[in-house]
């Protein structure tokens, strides 16, 4: 092993040492993660596997359940804290990592591998999503997997298409149909560049595989249909088509659709593709400068391997740029192939010859740590800019007796659902005039939104002293003397 390939080694070791601080110290944030947490943390605690609950008794049908399996049996395992639901994300991150590893010297060489895992896990979106309780992850590790698969059984390994079919199966079952979309027009757009690559169809078992595909697949969704009738015609319909073609879509039951111009996703993908997307820009700028002529651009191309991962790299965002309604996530799993991409290329040009040039790159791979180890110094020291409630819980806890509870005004956060282990109550200001009138409890605790404590003075007929704060709400306590 080379020095370099020892240097790569620790750096990646540092890399799962800082995210595992902050998995462990940072607070999970409103509202996606600790949504999904709290949905996690419903099903660890009620037992049921077959439907996600937004909240009790309110299925959850945005997304299939696969992911929420993971983090509730976590849940079960380590508790409710900040570490359990993020596991699942950290080690669907390090498979994925491990699938690239092993591909890649299978059919490159250990330090190609290496760099390809390196390049892969310091992007600025792998490092933040890996510690993130988020969908995003699994659904990467299952087309990565599907993708890598392809590449194997290009190269004479054959048993890898059942695993082709295995990894279909799993992204069927962690964010749906689109597995389907990303893999199949990748290999389609692949296809179309050589008329001679239909001979891939040939190495496929198609019966036997679908057969296990859908053994794995199918029967989650026909369960989840039976038992909470509805969620088929949402899901397929709305989640996959309706959400894709309109960007204002109104009936999406869990949150707002996110309006964004068609292309924008572009832009998303060259922030959080940082510091190694620009990079890869600025490669291929200058390689299409310098040639001549396109015989080398199209000998590229024509090149089996190099340009699936091309195609892999840039299809997510020319899907997605047909959609006014995107995320920055979406760009995720086509980074891989960049990190692949980028790996050969260094490797084929001999970039790193020259040890100032290696010790160049090498210290690239340290940005993206040290700027999370920045913001987790800085919000620990400034917590009111996150978002959660983990702190208001807190105090409560340490504060109250058995008999206060504690109650939030007018905002149902998951944050404080999830750290209170869903005994959390949430009420309006008309819940709070009757429990005024009623006067039937003599201290409780109660969360305010911000600016609104005069209105709360008014009702409960005397100043209330600020006992803490969050982001959004102010944590007061309100006694009854008579």
């Amino acid at each position: 092993m080379t020095k370099t390939s020892h240097r790569l080694i620790v750096i990646l070791a540092v890399y799962i040492v800082v995210r595992l601080l902050a998995m462990i110290f940072f607070p999970l944030q409103d509202t996606t993660e600790a949504r999904y947490a709290e949905m996690a943390r419903i099903m660890a605690e009620t037992g049921d596997w077959i439907t996600p609950y937004f909240d009790y008794n309110v299925p959850f049908w945005g997304k299939p359940p696969l992911v929420f399996w993971l983090e509730a049996l976590s849940i079960k395992i380590f508790g409710v804290n900040d570490f359990s639901p993020r596991l699942p994300s950290l080690l669907l991150t390090l498979a994925t990592a491990w699938i690239m590893y092993y591909v890649v010297t299978k059919t490159k060489d250990q330090e190609t591998a290496l760099w390809s895992v390196s390049i892969f896990m310091t992007t600025f979106l792998v490092f933040i999503l890996s510690g993130v309780v988020i969908l995003d992850p699994i659904f990467a590790f299952t087309t990565t997997l599907a993708y890598l698969s392809f590449i194997m059984v290009l190269n004479g390994e054959k048993k890898w298409s059942y695993i082709f079919f295995l990894a279909i199966a799993l992204g069927l079952l962690s964010k749906g149909p689109l597995v389907l979309v990303l893999v199949g027009g990748t290999i389609g757009l692949w296809l179309l560049v050589a008329f001679n690559r239909w001979r891939v169809f040939t190495l496929y078992p198609w019966i036997s595989g679908i057969t296990v595909m859908l053994v794995i697949a199918l029967p989650w969704y026909i369960l989840a249909e039976a038992k909470t009738p509805g969620f088929l015609d949402y899901f397929i319909v709305g989640e996959h088509f309706k959400r894709f073609t309109d960007s204002g879509w109104n009936g999406d039951l869990y949150g707002v659709a996110h309006s964004t111009p068609h292309g924008y996703i572009w832009l998303e993908w060259l922030v959080v593709s940082l510091p190694w997307g620009i990079i890869a820009l600025f490669i291929a700028v200058k390689e299409l400068i310098s040639v001549r002529s396109l015989r080398p651009i199209k000998t590229y191309i024509q090149n089996e391997e190099y340009s699936f991962y091309l195609l892999w790299a840039l299809f997510p965002m020319l899907f997605f740029s047909l959609s006014g309604n995107v995320l920055a996530t979406y760009v995720l799993p086509g980074l891989p192939a960049l990190a692949i991409l980028l790996a050969i290329h260094f490797k084929e040009k001999s970039i790193f010859k020259s040890e100032k040039s290696r010790n160049r790159a090498l210290n690239l791979l340290y940005i993206v740590p040290a700027l999370v180890i920045i913001i987790l110094i800085y919000t620990s020291l400034n917590r009111t800019i996150i978002r959660t409630e983990k702190f208001l819980i807190q105090e409560h806890a340490e504060l109250a007796t058995a008999d206060e509870p504690l109650f939030y005004l007018r905002r149902k956060q998951f944050s404080a659902r999830y750290y209170s282990k869903g005994e959390m109550v949430f009420i309006s200001y008309e819940g709070l005039k009757s429990i005024e009138e009623a006067n039937s409890i003599k201290s409780y605790y109660l969360a305010v939104p911000e600016n609104e404590l005069p209105r709360v003075e008014k009702i409960v007929g005397h100043p209330l002293q600020k006992i803490d704060s969050s982001r959004l709400f102010d944590l007061v306590k309100v006694v009854h003397n008579d």
